[in-house]
């Protein structure tokens, strides 16, 4: 997989420092913060894929703003979709790293 901006660059982070803890205690609500937000950019990529498949008109070019536009009514899309129990990536996520993982009790 190729790393192309800096928002992929935080997803990968955010898994790494939850599956390899470096030393430090993390409480499991620490975990459970690490993985909705994994999720929230995972959404938020999948629906960017997915909104790149839509065909552009050939009547009216978009311009910038409405790109800036679109990009931002993604983010909310996804921080919106991953709340409450989401799409089930960071419930899932959360189970196997606490399996795998000792955590300090709070």
């Amino acid at each position: 997989m190729e790393i192309t901006s800096s928002k992929n660059i935080s997803m990968v982070s955010i898994l790494s420092k939850s599956v390899s803890l470096g030393g430090k205690q993390y409480t499991d609500e620490d975990l459970m913060n690490a993985c909705r937000e994994f999720e929230t950019l995972f959404t938020q990529e999948l629906l960017k894929t997915m909104w790149a498949t839509v065909p552009e008109s050939e009547l009216i070019k978009e311009s910038q703003a409405s790109k800036i536009w679109k990009d931002m009514y993604i983010e909310q899309l996804a921080k919106v979709s991953s709340q409450g129990r989401g799409l089930g990536v960071a419930e899932t996520l959360y189970n196997q790293l606490r399996a795998s993982q000792t955590y300090k009790k709070p």
